[in-house]
């Protein structure tokens, strides 16, 4: 019986030192892993940061694109301005100004035509910003209209 018990002994401590091995080798493999999952990490995070600035690029050149586009829609004349025959003419063509006013466009012009010569040019010409100023046209007129039916309601 005695050879028993050191036998057990002996297994347990066999079995401590392979559990041990085991382990620290889980640990450099974790080690490995953590190591190879953060180099992704950086990868992914420079992957980002390139497909975002090239988005905001693509978006700034359509944007450009745009503007150029209506910009020569509008320029009917080939002037390399848009004055306001251009604008009275072809004002309506442009998405989110289909309900503007012909008679606008001499207000457009003061609004927009930061050089005071009467005419946008293709510097002074922003798409988004005509589009703004036509809606406070359509506001400022609706504005008008109701204050014209109140006043003919007190009367």
């Amino acid at each position: 019986m005695h050879a028993v018990p050191g036998w057990v002994g002996m297994c347990s401590v066999h079995f401590g030192t392979a559990e041990e091995k085991a382990s620290a080798v889980r640990n450099e493999d974790a080690q490995a892993e953590t190591s190879s999952l953060e180099e992704r990490a950086k990868q992914l995070k420079a992957e980002v940061a390139e497909a975002a600035t090239a988005c905001r690029d693509s978006g700034e050149e359509g944007r450009q694109a745009s503007q150029a586009k209506w910009f020569k829609e509008l320029d009917t004349d080939c002037s390399g301005s848009i004055g306001e025959q251009d604008l009275q003419r072809n004002l309506q063509k442009i998405p989110g100004c289909e309900c503007a006013n012909p008679k606008w466009a001499r207000a457009l012009l003061l609004r927009l035509d930061t050089d005071g010569d009467g005419e946008l040019g293709s510097l002074e010409f922003d798409l988004e910003e005509l589009r703004r100023t036509v809606r406070y046209l359509e506001l400022e007129e609706r504005g008008r209209a109701k204050e014209q039916s109140r006043s003919l309601e007190t009367f």
